[in-house]
């Protein structure tokens, strides 16, 4: 068997084998429109196929351009869906990679409440979480396991409006996917953190 192909790139992200993992916003409303990269090192073309697609709420997938499309639903704000991504080459070898898609929630009469991208992520230690508040709030952030059990607290303050940044060392936790949710007032957003070690 010809070694596996190699994926490079999700939504223009570059991928780390080790962990094939992309966090992407999909605001309601707004079109996200991303293609993978891959190379076969054995040569010759790669066959391309989506899972966990929603098809029911707009997802597609283009398996001869490797191209995801969607326009996410005012249903589907405030949630998190994940697609699996599989490159395979003519003689069963086979990479895949994750996207997981995070609705923002909207509130009406307000910009909202703007939860940056996490850096680094994937992270070893520690990592530090943007935010934008669009007005005074009393403001909490926690992170989550996959199970939904609350594992630690990072912020539990009334911030003023504007940017802020919160910072989260893991200390013992293991290795995994995370959830951060961060509320303000009545605005709530999260991401996905990934711990690797």
């Amino acid at each position: 068997m010809s070694p596996p192909p190699v994926l490079q790139a999700l939504a223009g992200l570059t991928l780390d084998p080790a962990t094939p993992f992309a966090d992407l916003d999909a605001p309601p409303g707004v079109p996200l429109v991303f293609a993978l990269v891959a190379s076969n090192p054995g040569g010759g073309p790669l066959t391309w196929s989506a899972y966990f697609l929603r098809v029911d709420i707009g997802m597609s997938f283009d398996p001869v351009t490797a191209t995801f499309t969607w326009t996410p639903p005012e249903s589907a704000a405030d949630s998190v869906f994940t697609v699996r991504f599989q490159a395979s080459t003519p003689s069963g070898g086979t990479a895949y990679a994750l996207a997981r898609l995070q609705v923002g929630i909207a509130h009406a009469g307000s910009p909202g409440l703007a939860l940056g991208p996490a850096a680094p992520n994937p992270f070893a230690d520690a990592v530090t979480i943007p935010f934008v508040l669009p007005a005074a709030a009393d403001t909490r952030l926690e992170i989550f396991d996959l199970a939904g059990r609350r594992i630690e607290v990072v912020l539990d303050v009334r911030l003023a409006a504007g940017p802020h940044a919160a910072r989260w060392v893991a200390g013992a936790h293991r290795p995994g996917v995370y959830l951060c949710r961060l509320e303000a007032g009545p605005w709530r957003a999260q991401r996905t953190l990934v711990l690797a070690r």
